[in-house]
This record gives C-alpha cells, structure tokens and sequence, in this order.
C-alpha cells in the first residue's frame, strides 16, 4: 500500500515519492490494481492522468476509484476512455478553479493592505490586529526612490545596484534585481 499525506495531485505522479514508488512497482509487475478513494487524489492534471492509466492498461492494472462505488475504469472500452478523459478534466478544473480563487482572495488581501502570509512586504509592518499592513515611512521612501529611478528609464538591475552602493538597507540584506522587480509590481 502507497499512502501519500500532504501532497498535491497537481505535482506529477513520477514526481512525488509515493507516485514514484507506485510507478515502481507497477514496472516491476508487483501490483494488479490502483485504488484511489477518488481520482483527483491521483491526479489533478488530464494528461498526467491520461498517460498514466493508459500505460497501466497495457501492464494489466486495473484502476478502481471508491467513490464510483469501487468499479474499475475498463480503459480499454471507449466508454471507460472517454469516462476518464471527462473525469480527469472535471479533476484539472477545480484545481485551475482552486488556483484562480486563491489568486483573487491574495489580490484583493494586497489591495485592502492585509497580511497575506509570511513576513510583511517590504515598506509595511504588521499593525496591532496582526493583519492590517501598515506604512513603515523609511521604507516607502525608498520605494518612492525605486519607483522615480524605473521612471528615469533605469534598469532593474541598475536600481539594485545602485541601492546597494549608496547602502540601502533592504532589511539588513543585499538588494536583488528580483526584490526590485517584485516591489515594483506591488
């Protein structure tokens, strides 16, 4: 048996440490069947999923889902393929349904000036309710500064390079062309 706790179906089966011992075994014929209590626990990509029941149908192995109540796919019938070429779909969309919502509730956070995890972004501190950002005056200067050399025509890199000659601290690190480029699309 092959359990997998905490790990996205998004990553592809080879890719994760259960999916690949499972792959494993299945080559070395040492498996008859695949049981998943749903199929998006699997996989949450069409193709991955696909590729992957298609070459277990060739090896003989069986994929049987519970919550179909634990009927086999026949991935050798055109109503099994196209059943799981519409189920593995139907898995993909809510993951791209997942992505996107999560995307939208992190945008709408930034622009109301909340917490969105982690530490607070540069220019910000973490108010008294450990949620709102506020203001850190020093450090919106320097992205006023940052902001005013982009405008001048200067580069991302250049920007950092210059903040880092003249000693800008950037939290007591370095300045990089990606922390520049981050906060300029902030």
């Amino acid at each position: 048996m092959v359990v997998e706790r905490g790990v996205s179906a998004a990553k592809p089966l080879e890719k994760r440490e259960g999916g690949s011992l499972l792959l494993g075994r299945i080559a070395q014929r040492d498996v008859g069947g695949v049981v998943a209590v749903k199929l998006d626990r699997l996989f949450r990509n069409t193709i991955d999923c696909l590729e992957n029941v298609m070459s277990w149908s060739v090896e003989g192995v069986a994929l049987h889902l519970i919550d179909f109540g634990g009927q086999s796919i026949d991935t050798g019938t055109a109503m099994g393929k196209m059943f799981l070429t519409v189920a593995a779909g139907f898995a993909e969309l809510e993951r791209n349904l997942i992505s996107e919502r999560t995307r939208n509730t992190l945008e709408r956070l930034r622009q109301q000036n909340r917490k969105t995890g982690g530490d607070s972004p540069f220019g910000f501190m973490v108010g008294s309710d450990k949620q709102t950002l506020v203001p850190r005056p020093r450090e919106q200067f320097v992205i006023t500064q940052i902001r005013k050399m982009r405008d001048d025509g200067l580069s991302i890199r250049k920007i950092a390079e210059t903040l880092n000659q003249k000693g800008v601290a950037a939290r007591g690190k370095k300045w990089h062309p990606t922390t520049v480029a981050r906060l300029l699309n902030r």
